[in-house]
Protein backbone atom coordinates (compact mmCIF):
# COMPACT_ATOMS: atom_id res chain seq x y z
CA UNK A 1 0.00 0.00 0.00
CA UNK A 2 0.91 3.96 -0.65
CA UNK A 3 2.41 5.42 2.76
CA UNK A 4 3.79 9.03 2.20
CA UNK A 5 6.98 10.23 3.19
CA UNK A 6 7.70 11.71 6.65
CA UNK A 7 8.35 15.15 4.22
CA UNK A 8 5.18 14.48 2.84
CA UNK A 9 3.09 14.19 6.25
CA UNK A 10 4.67 17.38 7.83
CA UNK A 11 4.32 19.50 5.06
CA UNK A 12 0.23 18.60 4.98
CA UNK A 13 0.19 19.63 8.66
CA UNK A 14 1.80 22.62 8.22
CA UNK A 15 -0.69 23.94 6.02
CA UNK A 16 -3.66 21.65 8.04
CA UNK A 17 -5.75 24.57 9.11
CA UNK A 18 -4.66 27.25 6.83
CA UNK A 19 -6.57 26.55 3.47
CA UNK A 20 -9.53 28.89 4.64
CA UNK A 21 -7.13 31.78 5.88
CA UNK A 22 -5.20 31.14 2.20
CA UNK A 23 -8.43 31.11 0.43
CA UNK A 24 -9.85 34.20 2.45
CA UNK A 25 -6.65 36.32 1.22
CA UNK A 26 -6.93 35.22 -2.60
CA UNK A 27 -10.40 36.50 -2.20
CA UNK A 28 -9.60 39.87 -0.56
CA UNK A 29 -7.07 40.35 -2.91
CA UNK A 30 -10.03 39.45 -5.47
CA UNK A 31 -12.43 41.68 -4.31
CA UNK A 32 -9.87 44.49 -3.64
CA UNK A 33 -8.44 44.21 -7.36
CA UNK A 34 -11.06 42.88 -9.30
CA UNK A 35 -9.13 40.14 -11.15
CA UNK A 36 -9.57 36.93 -10.60
CA UNK A 37 -5.82 36.00 -10.60
CA UNK A 38 -5.28 36.22 -6.89
CA UNK A 39 -8.08 33.73 -5.74
CA UNK A 40 -8.08 31.39 -9.16
CA UNK A 41 -4.36 30.86 -8.35
CA UNK A 42 -5.41 30.33 -4.23
CA UNK A 43 -8.12 27.81 -5.57
CA UNK A 44 -5.94 25.88 -8.28
CA UNK A 45 -3.59 25.22 -5.41
CA UNK A 46 -5.35 23.09 -3.14
CA UNK A 47 -4.67 19.59 -3.32
CA UNK A 48 -7.83 17.12 -3.33
CA UNK A 49 -6.56 16.74 0.60
CA UNK A 50 -6.64 20.44 1.03
CA UNK A 51 -9.98 20.92 -0.70
CA UNK A 52 -11.39 18.50 2.06
CA UNK A 53 -10.38 19.88 4.90
CA UNK A 54 -11.58 23.26 3.94
CA UNK A 55 -14.95 21.96 2.95
CA UNK A 56 -14.77 19.89 6.59
CA UNK A 57 -13.88 22.87 8.73
CA UNK A 58 -15.45 25.99 6.21
CA UNK A 59 -18.01 24.55 3.92
CA UNK A 60 -19.30 27.83 3.00
CA UNK A 61 -16.25 29.09 1.69
CA UNK A 62 -15.50 27.29 -1.36
CA UNK A 63 -18.56 27.90 -2.73
CA UNK A 64 -18.37 31.44 -2.18
CA UNK A 65 -15.15 31.65 -3.56
CA UNK A 66 -16.56 29.89 -6.46
CA UNK A 67 -19.74 32.65 -6.63
CA UNK A 68 -17.09 35.33 -6.34
CA UNK A 69 -14.91 33.51 -9.72
CA UNK A 70 -18.83 33.01 -11.25
CA UNK A 71 -19.36 36.62 -10.84
CA UNK A 72 -16.33 38.15 -12.67
CA UNK A 73 -16.78 35.82 -15.63
CA UNK A 74 -20.14 37.27 -15.74
CA UNK A 75 -21.90 34.34 -14.81
CA UNK A 76 -24.82 35.73 -12.45
CA UNK A 77 -26.79 32.73 -12.02
CA UNK A 78 -23.86 30.54 -11.45
CA UNK A 79 -22.83 32.91 -8.95
CA UNK A 80 -26.20 33.40 -7.08
CA UNK A 81 -26.25 29.42 -7.22
CA UNK A 82 -22.56 28.96 -5.86
CA UNK A 83 -23.92 31.43 -3.11
CA UNK A 84 -27.42 29.47 -2.26
CA UNK A 85 -24.61 26.12 -1.25
CA UNK A 86 -22.83 28.52 0.42
CA UNK A 87 -25.91 29.87 1.96
CA UNK A 88 -27.16 26.10 2.75
CA UNK A 89 -23.53 25.28 4.77
CA UNK A 90 -23.54 28.54 6.92
CA UNK A 91 -26.74 27.97 7.93
CA UNK A 92 -26.59 24.81 8.92
CA UNK A 93 -23.58 25.57 11.29
CA UNK A 94 -24.63 25.35 15.23
CA UNK A 95 -22.73 28.55 15.89
CA UNK A 96 -24.96 31.35 15.13
CA UNK A 97 -21.73 33.73 14.68
CA UNK A 98 -20.80 32.16 11.49
CA UNK A 99 -24.17 32.25 10.37
CA UNK A 100 -24.76 36.34 10.99
CA UNK A 101 -21.24 36.47 9.09
CA UNK A 102 -21.63 34.63 6.25
CA UNK A 103 -24.84 36.15 5.37
CA UNK A 104 -23.23 39.76 6.09
CA UNK A 105 -20.96 38.52 3.62
CA UNK A 106 -22.81 37.23 1.00
CA UNK A 107 -24.86 40.47 1.17
CA UNK A 108 -21.56 42.41 0.71
CA UNK A 109 -20.55 40.55 -2.07
CA UNK A 110 -24.18 40.74 -3.85
CA UNK A 111 -23.22 44.41 -3.76
CA UNK A 112 -19.94 44.35 -4.81
CA UNK A 113 -21.57 42.14 -7.77
CA UNK A 114 -24.06 45.04 -8.83
CA UNK A 115 -22.07 47.62 -8.57
CA UNK A 116 -19.37 46.25 -10.72
CA UNK A 117 -22.34 45.06 -13.19
CA UNK A 118 -23.83 48.86 -13.61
Amino acid sequence: PFRPSQAALRAAEAVRGKVPLLLECGLVRTLESGDAAPLEASMAGLTPQARDDASWDSPWLIPRCEAVLAFLRGDAAGARAALAVSARHADDTVYASVRATEASVRAHLERWAASRAA
